[in-house]
């Protein structure tokens, strides 16, 4: 089975959801032997409730390999919107060209379109754009026991874990998954497979609320689906993540991912709490509390002679 990321998850097992928190995180972890993570930044200032990848590093068996934006100011080529980099060093891999490296893992480079395999059939697709990733991860063989943003729990479809095994039921609260959970598939720094990708900081952040199509402005939405139906995408959940897609990285070739892909078996939501009945019981206590010192003041007045 195949997983994806843009501003939008696909698991393994076919929930689409999303997952707006910027930092590093893992996205998939298999066994010691294959893990992947990506590096989201956010769309700030103009969509500061979008993230998209910036990077994407994959460990397979003790070689690693990263595929990472190139920095504003960072000394390459402008015709290359990307940088290889082979366990920690940056490789030149030319158009069309291909590395065999160590514990049998492969790299080739078709345009702009990485590809990175192992023996054992996992692969990671990044295909790199000037200003975002689109990232395919593969495994190899299935069913297996998967972790991180691309797995669901206990087999359910409708389930994803953190990384301590707390299973999170759909519709997910926004606080379970921007607290618990995206805290918990954060990559500390030092475990990181990114640190080569030369970013002087790294993002840690997440929304401030959710962030659908819907919420665009009219003239804007109106715009960005049209472009995603000429480009052939299908009425649905994927018609509605082409529709933000485009609008926050700003290229109608951001609908391109969406065509031709398979319809996800669930989709994924997010709901907010509901605070106002704890501001009502806060105005009831003070006007109880206003009415008891009233009442208190008004006792003591009759005493005084």
């Amino acid at each position: 089975p195949f997983a994806s990321r843009l501003t939008h998850l696909t698991t393994f097992n076919g929930l689409l959801y999303d997952f707006q928190a910027s930092g590093d995180f893992v996205l998939a972890q298999v066994d010691p032997d294959f893990s992947v993570q990506t590096r989201q930044v956010s769309g700030a200032p103009t969509w500061p409730n979008a993230s998209v990848n910036s990077a994407v590093g994959t460990r397979m068996g003790k070689t690693s390999v990263a595929v990472c934006l190139v920095p504003p100011r960072f000394e390459i080529a402008p015709a290359a919107p990307a940088f290889l980099a082979v366990d920690g060093k940056t490789v030149d891999l030319g158009d069309g060209k291909s590395l065999s490296l160590p514990d049998g893992v492969g790299v080739r480079r078709k345009g702009n379109v990485y590809f990175i395999t192992d023996k054992g059939g996992d692969s990671v697709r990044a295909e790199a754009n000037p200003t975002w990733i689109n990232v395919t991860v593969g495994l190899g063989r299935w069913p297996v026991e998967a972790r991180g943003l691309l797995a669901n729990a206990n087999g359910n479809v409708n389930e994803i874990a953190t990384r301590d095994g707390i299973a999170l039921a759909n519709p997910f609260s926004f606080e379970d998954l921007y607290h618990r959970y995206a805290d918990s598939w954060r990559v500390p720094s030092k475990e990181s497979l990114l640190r080569v990708c030369g970013d002087r900081e790294i993002e840690s952040g997440i929304p401030t609320r959710i962030f659908y199509a819907n919420d665009l402005d009219p003239a804007v939405y109106e715009r960005t689906r049209a472009v995603c139906i000429v480009a052939g995408v299908k009425i649905g959940p994927l018609l509605d993540a082409c529709t933000l897609d485009v609008a926050v990285i700003g290229s109608d070739a951001a609908a391109q991912v969406f065509v031709g892909a398979p319809a996800p078996i669930a989709v994924g939501n997010v709901t907010t709490s509901d605070n106002s009945w704890k501001w009502l019981w806060l105005v009831l206590a003070l006007v109880i509390v206003a009415l008891i010192a009233f009442i208190l003041w008004m006792f003591l007045i009759r005493k005084t002679p």
